[in-house]
């Protein structure tokens, strides 16, 4: 991957997205790339979402780390696992396209999704994350 890193420290990043409507979202995102790995900024775009939506989520270290965004019925059911790559610390983003494993499309509601860390510390240190937040699909 590219050889860009984050030094520790307080960073600013603006990101376009744009929908397949053809609209435009920018995503400003502040964070600390600290001493201990870990998640933060948990969030979907677009939300509601009608067909596709992005999972975004920022890592606070460059550290290697096993990412993974399940995504649930609220009723607790697991529809779909997601594993995203090259992660880094700072902004990532994983597009979900709105089907389950089998590849149905699911139907309009609210959806849990729930974005699981775990690896190490930049000291090498065991860690473990999880953020769980809410998309829902309306179309």
């Amino acid at each position: 991957g590219p050889g860009f890193h984050f030094t520790p420290g307080r960073w600013n990043v603006t990101a376009t997205v744009q929908d397949a409507s053809g609209n435009v979202d920018t995503v400003h995102q502040c964070f600390t790339v600290s001493a201990t790995n870990g998640l933060d900024h948990v969030m979907n775009y677009p939300n509601p979402f009608k067909d596709k939506t992005l999972f975004t989520f920022v890592l606070f270290s460059d550290a290697p780390a096993d990412v993974k965004v399940i995504v649930y019925t609220v009723a607790g059911r697991k529809i779909r696992t997601l594993i995203p790559s090259h992660l880094r610390a700072g902004l990532n983003m994983i597009e979900w396209d709105g089907r389950d494993e089998k590849g149905n499309d699911v139907g309009n509601g609210t959806y849990l999704y729930r974005v699981t860390l775990n690896g190490k510390n930049p000291d090498g240190s065991d860690v473990s994350a999880g953020v769980t937040e809410k998309a829902v699909r309306s179309r």
